[in-house]
């Protein structure tokens, strides 16, 4: 009976927790409309009609003023609309109107007397300053997301970009320079605070990987309609934030088919060589960025079910180069323990307690076979004439690659009745190897090692998918 009424407790505590995650991630992702409707005197119009219907998929809502002349229509997903407004003995007002996520969008309609057939149109303009929201708000529009050139196509540079915000400390544990992250940067400051103090959200849902206070997943900014970043004055659906809360608005499909194909590249044979390869005659370090894919978007049924969906992948192959390891020459691999080479040549002083004289030859019987074993793994000075402890100029590459694929299908039953669902699949693979070239003994790989991470840091990240269904079954 124990376990019975625990079970039942557990299920009435996941009933209650859907029911209210669900109003509150769609106050995350969608917008409102609200305004007053009145004659050209000033004086309200009670029980005018008003309609608001989205350009992009026919999506239709209706509804009449109220005793004061006021109405609201809640859970508008971000987009274009029409806000049309009719009364007996008047002309139509109708108003064109862009909504993003958050958006309390004040539309007044001062209606003209006339007759009913005749129109008036209003280009509505997005205000400086939002009246019916104390929200501190940026919002990078479809448009900027789409057209602004991003490195990476990263949208963590349309963030650092916002009032108040700038880019994180190139050392910080999101700046995907480590070789145990997984994604490209995802470091923001905002407001001063330290970078793993935001918030991040894809369509109003957690996107926090909490061990490492990075994203969990990135998806590609063909999939975003808008990236919305508020930074004080939370409204309070949002919260667990210090810097800010950085909200990505995925694309929904409409009824005009829309897409496109594009690839973006780096390559070294366009850049500059690096200092140090100059300085040691080490060619160019190799760097290779391509950055490929496409997205489609539709109809499957007219005014009822779109989808949209786009595939990304990401190759990065980039070298580096050092002048400042030290290894022995290839006098010293050849003779281990004799370092006469060296001894007496750029301030190198040889003599006791380690070598019995000048000479800079250590006797063999005080030589370790597994230290000559080792020794037999680290590659010959490269740079001639340099000194011992910087004679050595490591050229291996770092392998970053990420795919990324994005789909959505937003379905609606009726004006008041809609929901969409969500899958992201993001894996990646690194590969970090150490400046000395790895050997090959028997049947093992062996990396002799230097520096922080010896070896390879290979991460091969488990593949997020998120699925998001949001229903808004209501009456207004």
């Amino acid at each position: 009976m124990k376990s019975y009424l625990l079970a039942t407790l557990w299920a009435f505590a996941l009933v209650a927790a859907l029911l209210v995650a669900i109003p509150a991630a769609a106050q995350l992702t969608t917008a409102d409309i609200l305004g007053t409707v009145t004659d050209a005197e000033g004086a309200v119009v009670p029980n005018a009609k008003v309609t608001v219907v989205n350009t992009a998929t026919g999506a239709t809502r209706t509804l009449q003023s109220n005793g004061s002349g006021d109405y609201v229509f809640n859970l508008l997903p971000p987009g274009q609309y029409t806000v049309t407004v009719e009364a007996p003995s008047f002309r139509k007002s109708v108003t064109n109107v862009t909504l993003v996520a958050g958006d309390r969008a004040r539309v007044d309609a001062p209606l003209q007397i006339g007759e009913t057939n005749q129109v008036v149109e209003v280009t509505a303009t997005s205000p400086a300053l939002q009246t019916d929201s104390s929200t501190m708000r940026d919002t990078v529009s479809a448009q900027s997301v789409q057209d602004l050139p991003l490195n990476g196509r990263n949208y963590i540079t349309l963030v650092t970009g916002a009032p108040g915000a700038a880019a994180g400390p190139s050392n910080s544990i999101l700046s995907g320079t480590r070789p145990d992250d997984r994604r490209q940067t995802s470091a923001v400051v905002a407001n001063g605070q330290n970078e793993t103090y935001n918030n991040h959200l894809v369509d109003g849902m957690d996107n926090n990987e909490r061990e490492q206070f990075s994203i969990l997943f990135r998806p590609s900014i063909d999939s975003l309609e808008e990236v919305k970043i508020d930074t004080n004055a939370y409204p309070a659906e949002e919260g667990r934030a210090g810097g800010a809360v950085i909200n990505l608005i995925t694309k929904s499909g409409t009824n005009a088919f829309h897409g496109g194909l594009y690839e973006y590249f780096r390559n070294d044979k366009l850049n500059a060589n690096d200092f140090f390869a100059n300085s040691s005659g080490i060619g160019r370090a190799e760097f290779r960025q391509n950055q490929f894919g496409g997205s489609l978007g539709g109809r499957i049924k007219k005014d009822k079910t779109f989808f949209f969906g786009d595939y990304e992948n990401l190759r990065l192959i980039q070298g580096k180069n050092t002048g400042l390891l030290a290894t022995p020459t290839a006098f010293e691999l050849a003779n281990p323990g004799n370092f006469s080479d060296v001894c007496g040549k750029g301030g190198v002083v040889c003599g006791a307690p380690t070598f019995p004289d000048a000479t800079g030859i250590i006797p063999s019987n005080r030589l370790d076979p597994v230290a000559i074993k080792y020794l037999a793994l680290l590659p010959a000075a490269n740079i001639p004439g340099a000194l011992p402890g910087a004679n050595y100029s490591g050229n291996v590459n770092n392998q970053y690659f990420a795919k990324t694929i994005d789909a959505r299908v937003d379905h609606r039953f009726s004006d008041k009745d809609s929901m969409f669902g969500r899958f992201t699949y993001n894996p990646t693979t690194t590969v970090y190897p150490t400046l000395y070239p790895q050997v090959k003994v028997g049947t093992i790989t062996v990396n002799p090692g230097n520096g922080i991470y010896p070896g390879n840091s290979t991460e091969n990240s488990q593949a997020y998918m998120w699925i998001t269904f949001t229903f808004s079954a209501r009456h207004w």
